[in-house]
């Protein structure tokens, strides 16, 4: 695959036209690992920039995939581990992601959009710098076994700041439980599964109804079948 940049940077970086950059002891499967940079930033400043970004991908471990119909099939082995990752860096130095044209099966897509876009780089002297960048990536059984532990951890504190004010017997909550409950979810967000803390705060915002389906729309897309009584019975009509 060509990598497109100066002659100058390609012959100071030590790349060749059509070589790949290799990938440290990150986690990263596979030998080689290559983009492909537009002109007005050079390659290698790219990969320093992606340096911090690669281990911090098994954060993004998938665990289950939607099948064709309404069933989440676990995420097995030997599947396909290519990834494919666009992403555009911007004049000021921002990039953008988008997550929809983010291809890979062990690799959950919202959450290496949210790694990706973490990136800064300096102005550029352009309007904007297109990158794709290739790897491979997979995961074995019992790691994704662990992932879950610690995701269905994550999941278990939400329901915990949920269901705090809930009367144990029954009965409406009190008034101010929206409010607190959200006071209480908000302020635990930093703490949790970076995986968890999108649906947390989704679920911070809304009404009990929207809550219970949000947490269990959650829970399932990342393999789990993770409970809330409280929630749950709260979202009853």
């Amino acid at each position: 695959m060509r990598l497109f940049v100066f002659l100058a940077a390609a012959v100071v970086a030590g790349c060749v036209a059509g070589q790949g950059v290799r990938s440290g002891g990150d986690g990263i499967r596979g030998a080689a690992e290559t983009l492909e940079v537009t002109p007005g930033l050079r390659t290698q400043d790219v990969s320093e920039a992606l340096a911090p970004i690669r281990p911090r991908l098994r954060s993004c471990m998938r665990l289950a995939v939607f099948g064709n119909g309404p069933d989440v099939l676990d995420v097995q082995d030997g599947e396909d581990d290519r990834v494919l990752i666009p992403f555009t860096i911007l004049s000021e130095g921002t990039v953008r992601v988008d997550s929809s044209s983010i291809r890979s099966v062990y690799l959950d897509e919202n959450c290496v959009e949210e790694l990706v876009e973490s990136i800064r780089f300096e102005p550029l002297f352009v309007r904007d710098v297109s990158v794709t960048w290739t790897l491979t990536f997979s995961t074995t059984a019992a790691e994704r076994t662990a992932r879950r532990t610690a995701l269905a951890s994550s999941f278990a504190r939400v329901c915990e700041a949920l269901t705090e004010g809930v009367p144990p017997g029954g009965g409406p909550p009190p008034e101010d439980y929206l409010k607190r409950s959200a006071q209480r979810l908000l302020a635990l967000v930093p703490s949790l599964d970076p995986m968890v803390r999108r649906a947390a705060e989704a679920v911070a915002s809304v009404n009990p109804v929207d809550r219970w389906t949000l947490f269990r729309a959650a829970s399932k897309e990342y393999g789990l079948e993770a409970h809330c009584p409280a929630v749950e019975w709260l979202a009853q009509p």
